[in-house]
């Protein structure tokens, strides 16, 4: 993920899409979806932000679905939300 401003260029424009608090470790993390433009090149993109000591958080993961392609690619911990069905 760290070559994407090498081959794609600079980010040109980033909107927040979603947030959800997932619990990580017992933790409420922040899970922020955003869009994300470099150029005529487009992404959905999410992060995974866990609190730390004070005002500060550390991003624990990442996840980039390219929307031309389809391709996704991720780093450290991601969510997939399943839908759980139950009861009689």
């Amino acid at each position: 993920m760290i070559g994407l401003n090498l081959k794609f260029g600079p980010v040109t424009e980033a909107k927040l899409i979603g947030t959800k608090v997932v619990p990580i470790d017992r933790i409420g993390c922040s899970l922020l979806f955003y869009e994300v433009h470099r150029g005529p090149f487009i992404t959905h993109e999410s992060i995974i932000l866990k609190p730390c000591t004070g005002n500060s958080a550390v991003i624990i993961g990442h996840e980039l679905t390219r929307l031309d392609s389809g391709q996704k690619i991720a780093a450290g911990i991601t969510v997939k939300e399943q839908k759980i069905f139950g009861g009689p």
